[in-house]
């Protein structure tokens, strides 16, 4: 049951702002979403890659499904300098990741998905509808509406998350800085056909970088046959993006003679420039700034969407839990403080990125050759730049609403669940080496119900953004022992079901796999172990 009553009102109806939109309403906490514009149409493609964590997130509020159909598996990422390939990096694997790939899909697309599911929650984005004006009280957040037929209309929320794009008017009225500059260069970008001499020597499930002194050239194929391109057009000055033509993308191509394709028939081509910004603070009092209204940065390694998507998941189960009065407003100070380093850490790698691939120097670029290609063979380097390419990397370790590393989360439950822990608890549970609080949380699949039926860690995280309580059988519990602790999940249930989701796995497929996961070891002296996972402190959670 939603709540009737719009608690939050979302500016922008971008995945950042229809993300969020999504998590507020599986959370049963009512929202309005309105953008100033009118519908886009799926042709303007604009930013395509979708990490990891971001599909995990979709599948949690279900729109995963249409994105897998949608998209392509990126297996790796290349650059090539001058024609010879010097860095490889491999984008596949990960343990315990349910979508272990990146994905190339277009965001027109991502957009009309979110946009059906929500629907299905009844809601529709109002278009176009602007924000006027807003005002703030210790109670409060009123905002003035300009509705479709022009009339104003004078609303009350409990707060508002702009999600209104680098001209954010929200981050400008509330005079929040947006630091940063403008990177050197003009870009077109498109969809279209490429017809190839040798249709084998670029490969469909892999991105290709084209680097000279002084410009590159990016392609991909899209799950509809077109590629997606990007190229420098710097030295066209007559280029804007109302006289932009396939010539002009033909012409930046002609630049690397390697590219043995013919490009034609565009179905969307546009023009950018690159800037690198971050807002100063995410935060003022009851407004918060997500997606492109507080970062933005070069499109390199396709990490804007997704941090956009991820501002919404951190922001959406602490709104929740405030909204329904089971946190203090308190907790929602967390979220400058976990995602502005985390933002701040993308722009820095993005403008190196963009720097390196940039260089026009041939000492420099000659260096910049031997490095990547000798460092790129090691192991280690290859992992980081996976991580760093796919947005993995990304913890809230430092997140002042982390619990104690070294407090075992059995001695958690046993203190919460006031005056009768489990005995010898604390010592059965043992922590090896394990996520910290603020790591992303690895799936554990094969976990059995007491109705027989089969589910994931992940699965169990698509529910109305309550705190997971994993409470697991033995190794062979006998019927006591399930009855016991099925009267434990009763009591977590009853008594505190407004933010605890407590579930009782009878058994594991793979015996001790979630365990060993989540490091720790367990006895079968009283055939039942306890485990208790706050997975809302776990990343993405």
């Amino acid at each position: 049951m939603h709540s009737s009553r719009a608690r939050i009102l979302i500016v922008g109806a971008g995945p950042a702002g229809l993300t969020l939109a999504l998590e507020l309403q599986r959370a049963g906490v009512g929202i309005r979403i309105i953008d100033k514009a009118p519908q886009r149409p799926d042709s303007e493609s604009r930013a395509i890659g979708l990490h990891p964590r971001s599909i995990e997130a979709f599948a949690r509020n279900k729109t995963a499904e249409p994105f897998l159909d949608a998209g392509i598996a990126l297996s790796a990422a290349n650059f090539y300098s001058s024609g010879k390939r010097v860095l490889r990096i491999g984008l596949e694997g990960g343990a315990g990741r349910p979508y272990p790939f990146s994905l190339l899909v277009q965001q027109g697309k991502s957009e009309r998905f979110l946009i059906e599911r929500l629907r299905e929650f009844g809601v529709e984005i109002e278009r176009p509808v602007s924000l006027e004006a807003f005002a703030q009280t210790v109670d409060c957040a009123t905002a003035v509406l300009r509705l479709a037929d022009g009339r104003l209309e004078e609303a009350r929320f409990d707060y508002i998350a702009a999600c209104d794009g680098a001209h954010s008017l929200v981050r400008q009225s509330l005079g929040v800085g947006f630091n940063g500059r403008s990177l050197e260069g003009r870009f077109a970008t498109g969809d279209l056909a490429i017809d190839f001499r040798d249709e084998t020597r670029w490969s469909e499930h892999e991105i290709h970088t084209l680097l000279r002194p002084g410009r590159f050239a990016i392609f991909g194929k899209l799950r509809d046959g077109n590629w997606r391109v990007v190229v420098d057009v710097t030295d066209r000055l007559n280029v804007t993006a109302d006289s932009l033509a396939v010539a002009d993308l033909r012409d930046g191509f002609a630049a690397f003679p390697e590219f043995d394709g013919v490009l034609r028939d565009p179905h969307w081509i546009s023009v950018f420039r690159v800037s690198s910004r971050v807002a100063e603070a995410l935060r003022k009092g009851r407004v918060f700034l997500l997606g492109d209204a507080a970062h933005i940065h070069s499109p390199e390694s396709g990490q804007g969407m997704n941090a956009g998507v991820q501002d919404a998941i951190n922001l959406a189960w602490k709104l929740a839990a405030v909204v329904k009065g089971v946190a203090s407003s308190e907790l929602l100070d967390s979220y400058e403080d976990e995602r502005l380093p985390i933002i701040r850490a993308i722009v820095r790698e993005t403008e190196l990125a963009q720097r390196a691939i940039s260089l026009d120097s041939p000492a420099r670029i000659a260096l910049r050759d031997l490095a990547t290609e000798w460092l790129g063979r090691l192991r280690p380097i290859q992992n980081v730049l996976t991580a760093a390419f796919t947005a993995t990397a990304f913890h809230y370790r430092d997140s002042p609403i982390g619990d104690d590393y070294e407090q075992s989360p059995a001695e958690c439950l046993g203190a919460f669940i006031s005056g009768e822990p489990f005995p010898n608890c604390a010592q059965r549970l043992a922590y090896r080496k394990a996520p910290a609080p603020g790591d992303w949380a690895p799936d554990a699949v094969g976990l059995v119900l007491p109705d027989g039926s089969e589910t994931s860690l992940h699965r169990m995280m698509a529910n109305n953004l309550a705190a997971i309580v994993v409470i697991l059988g033995g190794a062979d519990p006998t019927p006591s022992d399930l009855t016991r602790l099925g009267n434990l999940v009763a009591r977590l249930k009853a008594d505190h079901e407004s933010f605890l989701d407590p579930c009782l796995v009878t058994r594991e497929a793979t015996p001790g796999a979630l365990h060993r996961r989540y490091g720790a070891k367990y006895h079968l002296a009283d055939n039942y172990v306890l485990c208790y996972l706050k997975i809302n402190i776990f990343l993405d959670g």
